[in-house]
């Protein structure tokens, strides 16, 4: 049976001054709102409660206005703890212009938005699930009396959060949009990605989005910067940035004066401190998991090597056939699709009849 996606409804937040803010997404996956009258029928709320995906924390998620800036938002959502309700939803369903639904949720107290899938509203599974069937893999005794060669938090469960972000790479799913706050360090252009971030997609400042460029257009480039471009600072702050590494980013000039920036990221599907506990949700549906489980037992083999580890080899070749086929399967799915035609609509190629 295929499950759909539930059509978002609308939620209307009423601000402090009076207006009324509708909760929605941009084309890019950005978390936004739109000021709105309140149609026959239906109300008004000042907020609409969530409870934390990772922590069952109940917050409150409002509109706050914020005077008017050329090209910026006149409303920004804000969330605020409040008291506990186990009945609150974990997600917000939101329509982008384009058509594309969205999800609006908080994990550890951050406000998250990613592609709805009918695997979203339903992938449950904690991470201790996938543990107990990767110790049957290896033929190991389950706890509490084992496993005796492997360690449960330090080994058995980072070896599947290490498969989770291999799968993640290789099919491009689930991706996990981060909207958060972020200090700039001051007087520098090298700043460090925040922990739990993969890749940042999109830096905004205070008055406008900071422009992308690259480190090699910072070097070689030049524009009204010169060659000394990493002594440059600015006291209205950076104007462009550029990511460098794995973990580092550029911002161009520096501030003078410590500065905060909204930025937009793709996070690890689990963000968690190590080692893990094993009540972490995995973020992948159901027919991802025995692939997670073959990539965690060979990652675990390793341990043993000789002829263990090489017993384990095609079953790391069944994991990256699997990882193409569940490729192939998501891009026919995907409503964003990669065209290389312009202005000229392009879906995916038809499928082969045998």
């Amino acid at each position: 049976m295929t499950v759909g996606i539930p059509i978002p409804n609308l939620v209307y937040l009423l601000a402090m001054d009076g207006t009324v803010w509708v909760p929605g997404i941009s084309n890019t996956g950005i978390a936004n709102t739109t000021e709105m009258a309140v149609p026959s029928g239906s109300s008004a709320v000042p907020w609409y409660e969530l409870n934390d995906a990772m922590t069952g924390v109940t917050y409150r998620l409002v509109v706050q206005p914020c005077p008017t800036v050329p090209g910026g938002p006149q409303g920004e959502l804000h969330i605020d703890q409040t008291t506990p309700n186990s009945s609150a939803p974990v997600q917000l369903l939101v329509s982008a212009p384009n058509g594309v639904v969205y999800f609006l949720q908080i994990s550890n107290g951050i406000l998250q938005s990613g592609l709805a899938t009918p695997a979203n509203a339903s992938c449950n599974t904690a991470l201790s699930v996938l543990a107990h069937n990767v110790i049957q893999r290896l033929e190991e005794n389950p706890p509490p009396n084992g496993p005796v060669f492997w360690s449960l938090h330090y080994e058995i469960h980072t070896a599947i959060v290490e498969a989770m972000n291999e799968l993640m790479l290789l099919v491009g799913r689930p991706t996990m949009t981060v909207q958060s706050p972020l200090n700039l360090n001051p007087n520098t252009v090298w700043q460090m990605l925040p922990k739990g971030i993969l890749a940042l997609t999109d830096i905004y400042g205070p008055q406008a989005p900071l422009r992308k460029v690259t480190l090699f257009s910072l070097d070689y480039e030049q524009a009204s910067w010169h060659s000394d471009w990493e002594c440059d600072s600015s006291n209205d702050g950076p104007r462009r940035w550029a990511p460098v590494g794995l973990n580092m980013f550029i911002v161009h000039p520096a501030a003078n004066a410590s500065q905060q920036v909204l930025i937009n990221a793709v996070a690890y599907p689990v963000a968690e401190s190590w080692p893990y506990s094993g009540g972490e949700t995995i973020p992948f549906s159901h027919e991802f998991h025995v692939l997670l489980e073959q990539y965690s037992c060979v990652y675990l083999r390793l341990k043993e090597g000789t002829s263990e580890l090489q017993s384990a080899l095609p079953m790391l070749a069944e994991f990256y056939a699997g990882a193409q086929r569940m490729t192939q399967i998501a891009d026919r799915r995907d409503p964003l699709i990669f065209s290389r035609d312009f202005g000229v609509m392009a879906g995916v190629g038809q499928i082969p009849k045998r």
